[in-house]
């Protein structure tokens, strides 16, 4: 057995782990709130939409650039009081970067890093504050090395990238809502406190290898802003 399909089969065992956790917290959660009339459990879809950056450092004679980020999944909302709420989203991450040569736009890497995400969070009101968890599941990379030259690509598995831990910050907006259902809005952003990828010297680009640089440039962490909205089923109506 190699290395390389160890890893995959301890990162699978531990994404296995995580998820069976959370569904436990979950299903202990809406037992404890299910006994209270005067509390409601809601559970959905969501879908968000935006941007990601990375703001760590960059090499030398690279640039960064804005590029989108969407995720989307299921949400467990969990009354607590009339201000206090627990939410849990679970679901699929996707952010991309650029990074360009600093002299030349079209010599460029674009990345999109793929995560199975999830995040759990305490509402006062509708300001949300949370952590977000993020289980590698690969990312791929579209090439170009100039002008006129032709667009490569590669993928690289799970393995190669590092455990997503994040602070997010944001609002979730009711703007319909009846005994059935509601309809949110959201407004969300995160900063991670992780890099990206376990060896920063390759596979992210470095365009001036003359020049020296360290493991954590081209290597996040990632800052994302998105929108979006989620629509949530009253599971607990009377």
């Amino acid at each position: 057995m190699t290395v390389v399909t160890l890893c995959s089969i301890v990162n699978l065992h531990v994404m296995k782990k995580i998820v069976l956790i959370a569904i436990a917290l979950i299903t202990a959660t809406s037992a404890s709130f299910a006994q209270s009339k005067d509390q409601n459990i809601w559970l959905g879809p969501f879908f968000t939409a935006g941007g990601a950056v990375n703001a760590g450092s960059v090499a030398n004679g690279a640039k960064t650039d804005f590029k989108f980020a969407w995720s989307g999944g299921a949400s467990a909302l969990f009354g607590i009081t009339d201000l206090i709420s627990a939410q849990v989203d679970m679901g699929y991450d996707a952010r991309s970067l650029d990074f360009y040569k600093q002299d030349d736009q079209n010599f460029k890497y674009s990345y999109t890093f793929n995560y199975f995400a999830i995040r759990p969070s305490i509402l006062l009101g509708d300001f949300q504050l949370g952590l977000g968890l993020g289980v590698p599941l690969g990312y791929s990379a579209d090439t170009m090395k100039g002008a006129g030259q032709p667009t490569g690509s590669f993928s690289v598995g799970a393995t190669a990238m590092n455990f997503l831990v994040e602070l997010r910050l944001g609002a979730t907006i009711p703007i319909w809502q009846n005994d059935d259902g509601q309809l949110r809005f959201l407004v969300q952003g995160s900063y991670a406190f992780s890099h990206l990828v376990s060896d920063a010297n390759a596979p992210l680009p470095y365009f001036d290898p003359k020049q020296s640089h360290n493991t954590s440039d081209n290597n996040g962490p990632v800052a994302t802003a998105s929108f979006g909205v989620s629509y949530l089923f009253n599971l607990t109506k009377h």
